[in-house]
């Protein structure tokens, strides 16, 4: 099946600084050095990467006053072991395999707020920056459809004209299909907990006062982001 094969190749190749929002910038060649024009994702996306970070170096340095309290924590490192292993023993793509975790991803403090943030990272912001826009994508069923009807086409051998166009295009009954599944993946829903809702999100979590405090300060800059964001929406075209 197509979408499987895609998956397993994708997997494959996956290594974990592709959810390192800063690594993944620079490897793309989008950072600000590379492409100096405003790009939302890469300029916004940046201080929502760098808060994020902040709040999970704050809260490591609550519970590991050091790098031997890292190595010292035997369950993150047998957990660390169980993903080190999964990795190890993937099966490569075309003789390519993506490269494993750092070996101070998980036994020193800051490799491991890197790992940290960047699963964070990936599994939440990300993850939301792309979804909620998949409709804007896949609505319009030619712009971005989901299957094809006929072959691949050699290149410089595709269609020409409409009615060739059409007949590669998937059917009613499956268009269909995806128009409702990227609406409703696309949707927001009033009993939704955003990310920026921190105290929702972490605070059964946290109790202590200085968690609190980290908390806290989390929120607040999460909340003047937003801002500085909305200002700069006003301006963009």
């Amino acid at each position: 099946v197509g979408y499987v094969d895609l998956i397993q190749r994708s997997y494959a190749r996956w290594s974990p600084e592709d959810n390192h929002f800063r690594k993944a910038v620079h490897k793309r060649g989008v950072s600000i050095e590379d492409l100096p024009i405003d790009y939302p994702y890469r300029d916004d996306g940046g201080l929502v990467w760098d808060a994020l970070h902040e709040f999970v170096c704050n809260m490591l340095e609550l519970s590991y006053p050091d790098d031997e309290a890292v190595n010292a924590d035997s369950f993150l490192q047998h957990f660390a072991q169980d993903i080190s292993f999964a990795l190890q023993n993937r099966q490569g793509y075309n003789g390519k395999t993506g490269t494993r975790f750092p070996t101070q991803a998980f036994s020193t403090r800051s490799g491991l707020c890197e790992t940290i943030s960047s699963a964070l990272w990936g599994s939440g912001y990300q993850h939301s920056g792309v979804n909620y826009g998949q409709y804007d994508s896949y609505g319009y069923v030619p712009n971005m459809p989901l299957s094809m009807m006929k072959p691949v086409p050699a290149r410089g051998e595709g269609p020409k004209t409409m009615d060739e166009v059409v007949d590669y295009l998937p059917p009613f009954f499956m268009a269909s299909l995806q128009i409702d599944i990227t609406y409703v993946l696309s949707t927001y829903y009033s009993d939704q907990v955003y990310l920026g809702q921190v105290e929702r999100t972490y605070g059964a979590w946290y109790v202590g006062k200085l968690e609190r405090d980290i908390l806290t300060r989390y929120q607040e800059k999460l909340d003047n982001i937003e801002q500085i964001v909305t200002e700069r929406n006003k301006i963009r075209k």
